[in-house]
């Protein structure tokens, strides 16, 4: 009894104290609104590298019928970004708090999701460059652009489209990634958690690692693919490609699919669909320990394609 007691004295204690500081945090202008100040920033167009950093803000990238590169971004109370063009290279860095002077009822927030803004980036049409885009909390959208591209997401979707690049590499921790309309050489893409969506895009090399998400790839084309997925399914429309699909949980889906070398391995799931070609192009191995296989093996084939699973079935018909 005396203990409970106790326990409920403290809790009081423990609210009073937290009120009394949300009220003089309050006083000294915790809480208040920071719309924040909306900044615009051009520079000339023959910048080849720009580096934009942002901590919770979308990052939107568009081409126009323009002779410079705008950029506009919104400044606050609790936001400041450092931007600089240095010869070539353009850099817009979010500045870290620590170095805002914060006071410590600035830390006191009742603005939910925090002030998300958009850091929107005009440039002209058919302008290329080396783009580094990195979001803490936010979007990507990028579009009609060329260059190379690395994108990093923590938390937030990544889209990109219409773009032509000598390479391409995308790191989503948590969020979407969607692909469309996209050429490029060496494409690397590591999502930690969401779906990733490839359309009517030609690679020279793409590799794809994939923890929990579906991955999705149609009207697709790439001298060579390389796909880990543990946990989502994988599935592939028109899409022509040297292929090393793997597969820990979840099934391996192949529509019209043309390659000369094929290798899938499920662990658990199942691999079906067709494949575009006769059966006798094909040198097939293929196996399951658990689960029916309509494939038979066979030597002979100017291709190769080499199918097995742990515990599901195969089912991979040929399309002449």
């Amino acid at each position: 009894m005396k203990v409970n007691k106790m326990l409920c004295i403290i809790a009081g204690a423990a609210i009073a104290l937290g009120a009394a500081a949300s009220g003089v945090a309050i006083a000294m202008g915790a809480g208040r609104a920071d719309s924040g100040e909306k900044q615009t920033r051009t520079a000339a167009a023959d910048i080849s590298k720009i580096n934009i950093k942002a901590n919770a803000d979308d990052i939107i990238i568009v081409s126009a019928d323009t002779d410079k590169i705008s950029l506009t971004y919104t400044t606050g109370r609790t936001k400041q970004y450092d931007f600089r063009v240095d010869g070539e290279t353009l850099s817009l860095i979010s500045v870290p708090r620590n170095l805002l002077n914060f006071k410590w009822y600035d830390y006191v927030s009742f603005n939910i999701g925090g002030n998300k803004n958009k850091i929107e980036m005009t440039v002209p049409n058919g302008f290329s460059a080396d783009f580094v885009l990195e979001n803490d909390y936010g979007s990507m959208n990028v579009s009609d652009v060329g260059g190379s591209m690395k994108a990093d997401s923590d938390c937030g979707s990544v889209t990109i489209e219409r773009c032509g690049f000598s390479d391409l590499s995308c790191d989503t921790d948590y969020g979407k990634l969607t692909l469309t309309e996209v050429s490029a050489g060496d494409v690397s893409v590591d999502s930690d958690c969401g779906d990733v969506t490839v359309e009517k895009c030609s690679f020279s090399d793409f590799s794809c690692d994939a923890d929990y998400g579906k991955l999705s790839l149609t009207e697709v084309s790439a001298g060579n693919m390389r796909i880990d997925s543990d946990c989502g399914g994988i599935m592939m429309t028109d899409v022509t490609s040297n292929l090393k699909a793997y597969c820990n949980y979840g099934n391996i889906t192949l529509d019209r699919f043309f390659g000369e070398n094929i290798i899938l391995e499920n662990d658990c799931g199942n691999i079906s669909g067709t494949i575009l070609g006769k059966k006798e192009d094909y040198t097939i191995a293929a196996k399951t320990d658990a689960g029916e296989n309509n494939l038979e093996n066979r030597t002979g084939g100017v291709y190769n394609l080499n199918a097995s699973v742990d515990a599901g079935s195969i089912d991979i018909r040929f399309l002449k």
